[in-house]
């Protein structure tokens, strides 16, 4: 399994803050709204200008992302017959002097990529040696192995917005320019687990983790179909309003109060073991332990299995499902409930000791508070 640690360590070597010249040469082509393959070019990045090639690593260090890792930067694994790995081997072993094979990727991408307008295909070529590490983590003098990795970014092309300009004493119109946008989808091949190539998996990007380009994911890449962690909350919110809607023994507002009590439960389980898994059999104990219907938790538990079995994807880790803002607001409104049942109290112990105005007064406070 490839880890955080990982993907940080992708990211540190191709850093555009501090670069180590991994990164060596960079192909590209540009493709116009109606997908036709207008500009191919092919660069040594060491021979650039100090100025370009920062914009270069300014868009490959998008990639491996570290912070929205799972999310935004996910692994995949290709399937067992899948030629696209000797395709990104053979640019990598070339060097991306072959259009043959860099054509082939450049199609699999226009076939299956999604947008309105124009957009750029980067791939570069990195070679990084790996250096073996002491069991403490510190760097030995000693090569483990060399690396050699395709990193690719698709960037979105936009007209720039119209403006005036200064130019030559006088104040006009600027002339719009199409402009290159920081990456909506991107790859590295092979993945880099446990600080080795792993060639039957790659690293995926997306900066969209809601709506990922699933495409680019199972015919692009060939890969097998996986979800973000967005996508995976944003599927089990929608089971839990399903099971809520079919469920008569409760309203359709009560999904809420479920979400709330579920994710007050996933605080707990994140916060004790992050890799934590949510199976069918957990969540019945989950929905049990957290006073849900019983008739409910039969229907949530069965549409959560019914799910996960047909689209054969892996059972979600908690931290996946849980939402923070969620918890949160679960949280306030059990507060919020208890402070009401102490106000009640207040309230009966004044009026029978006679204190009718400070009685009142609570009771009004009380009806604001249920408006």
């Amino acid at each position: 399994m490839i880890t955080k640690q990982d993907i940080a360590e992708i990211k540190t070597i191709i850093d555009k803050e501090n670069y180590h010249g991994i990164l060596r040469k960079v192909a590209g082509v540009y493709v116009d709204g109606t997908k036709n393959m207008v500009h191919r070019f092919s660069k040594s990045i060491h021979y650039l200008p100090d100025e370009e090639i920062f914009k270069y690593l300014k868009i490959a260090d998008k990639i491996p992302n570290v912070k929205s890792y799972e999310d935004k930067t996910i692994e995949l694994d290709f399937r067992q017959e899948s030629v696209v790995p000797k395709v990104l081997r053979a640019i990598v072993e070339t060097d991306l002097t072959q259009s043959v094979y860099l054509d082939e990727l450049y199609e699999r991408i226009i076939d299956h990529y999604e947008i309105e307008n124009g957009f750029l295909i980067l791939i570069f070529h990195g070679v990084y040696d790996v250096m073996k590490k002491t069991t403490d983590g510190n760097e030995l003098d000693e090569s483990e192995e060399i690396y050699d990795f395709l990193l690719c970014a698709i960037c979105p092309v936009n007209w720039d917005k119209p403006g005036l300009k200064y130019d030559s004493g006088k104040i006009c119109a600027k002339q719009l320019q199409e402009v290159v946008g920081e990456p909506e989808t991107g790859f590295i091949w092979p993945a880099f687990e446990k600080r080795s190539a792993n060639p039957n998996k790659c690293i995926f990007y997306c900066q969209k983790p809601k709506k990922p380009q699933h495409e680019v994911i199972t015919e692009t890449l060939d890969c097998r179909h996986s979800l973000t962690a967005s996508e995976y909350r944003i599927k089990f919110e929608k089971i839990v309003s399903r099971a809520v809607f079919n469920c008569t023994a409760v309203g359709t507002a009560y999904s809420d109060t479920v979400l709330q009590r579920l994710n007050i439960a996933f605080s707990d389980i994140v916060a004790t073991d992050e890799a934590s898994v949510l199976t069918d059999l957990n969540l019945t104990e989950l929905c049990k332990t957290t006073g849900i219907n019983e008739v409910l938790t039969d229907l949530l538990t069965a549409e959560f299995k019914k799910y996960f079995g047909q689209h054969k994807l892996e059972w979600p880790k908690v931290r996946w499902l849980y939402d923070p803002k969620t918890a949160a607001l679960a949280r306030y409104n059990e507060k919020r409930k208890h402070l009401k049942t102490i106000m009640r109290q207040a309230m009966k112990t004044c009026e029978s000791s006679g204190q009718q105005d400070l009685a009142q007064e609570i009771k009004e406070m009380l009806e604001v508070e249920d408006e």
